[in-house]
């Protein structure tokens, strides 16, 4: 049986996902779909984490059935209108004759996540259901069917034929937070039907280590990862910030192991401790700028609960504990009728499931692989850190392709 942490988070998720299709309270509904708040990614994360409690060694044959009831009805949330409509509408179709698919034309900052949600779902041991067609509805004349299979090889098709080996995240733009949800999507999907699209990873990942690694002295914004790649002109991002650093290495650590564990000695020491007498705890937390705060990129909350999920995935078990100690301290838990979240913050179920996800084992549990990785808080999360320039990846800082 799950204890009792789990299962207040299970019993959380459980209650969201049941509602009625039209209704989405506990939701947030944010107004600007260009952030991370958006409907995608708190039903995203919501069915990852359920899918790692599912897989927890303590779940019971009830409460698996009970996860993957849930995961399948955040799946068929995922797939409605509301959620992908963001797409559709900003679309000038008829200058670039294409249609409100919001997977045929890059959009992996949905279709990724779609893709990892199922392979997620058959991971936990769901049934086939999405290897039958599914429908993602927009008009009455106009509507895209997919099965779960033609849904990765629409993606692998775009990142074959892009010559930045990966898929946009928006128009114009590829990121690696992003893409590390088509490496596990790849992955989950090779694992139940035997497919070998996780070769592709690998011309991904070195563009990514050549492109958009950040070496050299660590300064202010330049952590780990520049923040994003612009398609159209080959030129990336100058800086990193640091919910985009914790997320891509959090969900880089199964796929590109050495890679992450080389950027994370950049990335770590950004994370801030607090030490307080009357707390009487060692805390830690990923800080924010208010500007992404203001323009919805990222919370203290939610960069914290990426980070934690990578410390879980590093087997940092101090750096986790303490970021997790920070949840329980600063971001106001609620346990009231068998139900367990973090109700400060405006995504709640985002933040929720990022510290459910390293609560039940973290991400890597869809793999059931153990990462043999150890840092050391102490001196990894300070705020003077020694130059490790020499144990990191050279970046030409010449952006632009040949």
């Amino acid at each position: 049986m799950l204890n009792e942490r789990l299962t207040g988070y299970l019993n959380y998720f459980e209650r969201l996902s049941a509602q009625p299709p039209n209704r989405w309270e506990g939701f947030y509904l944010t107004k600007n779909e260009d952030g991370n708040f958006g409907l995608r990614f708190q039903l995203a994360f919501a069915c990852y984490a359920l899918g790692v409690i599912c897989l927890h060694p303590d779940a019971t044959e009830e409460e698996q059935e009970r996860c993957r009831t849930a995961m399948a009805a955040l799946i068929d949330r995922m797939i409605q209108r509301r959620v992908w409509a963001y797409w559709a509408l900003s679309l000038d179709r008829s200058r670039y004759d294409i249609t409100a698919d919001p997977i045929a034309h890059g959009n992996a900052q949905y279709s990724a996540h779609l893709a990892m949600m199922i392979g997620a779902f058959t991971a936990a041991g769901g049934d086939p259901r999405y290897d039958e067609p599914f429908t993602l509805l927009w008009t009455q004349d106009e509507s895209y069917e997919y099965t779960h299979t033609a849904l990765i090889e629409m993606i692998g098709s775009q990142m074959r034929d892009n010559r930045f080996h990966g898929v946009e995240c928006a128009p114009g733009r590829v990121d690696a937070a992003c893409m590390s949800h088509v490496l596990w999507a790849y992955l989950l999907h090779d694992a139940r039907h035997g497919s070998d699209y996780a070769e592709l990873n690998a011309e991904w990942l070195a563009f990514v280590q050549k492109r958009l690694a950040l070496g050299g002295p660590k300064m202010p914004g330049r952590g780990a990862l520049r923040s994003s790649y612009n398609t159209r002109n080959g030129i990336a991002s100058l800086f990193s910030t640091n919910v985009h650093d914790a997320w891509a290495l959090a969900f880089m650590a199964e796929p590109a192991p050495d890679l992450v564990y080389t950027l994370a000695e950049r990335f770590l020491p950004r994370l801030r401790r607090i030490q307080t007498a009357a707390e009487n705890v060692d805390l830690a937390y990923t800080p924010v700028t208010q500007r992404d705060a203001e323009r919805e990129i990222a919370t203290p909350g939610l960069a914290t609960g990426l980070s934690y999920i990578l410390a879980v995935e590093l087997d940092n078990d101090e750096l986790a504990d303490a970021l997790l100690a920070y949840a329980d301290v600063r971001l106001q838990p609620v346990e009231q009728d068998g139900e367990r979240y973090y109700d400060d913050e405006m995504v709640a179920p985002f933040v929720t499931a990022l510290f459910a996800i390293g609560e039940a084992g973290g991400i890597r549990t869809l793999r059931r692989r153990p990462r043999p990785f150890v840092f050391s808080f102490k001196r990894a999360v300070s705020p003077d850190i020694s130059e490790i320039a020499s144990r990191l990846i050279d970046v030409d800082d010449e952006e632009a392709d040949d």
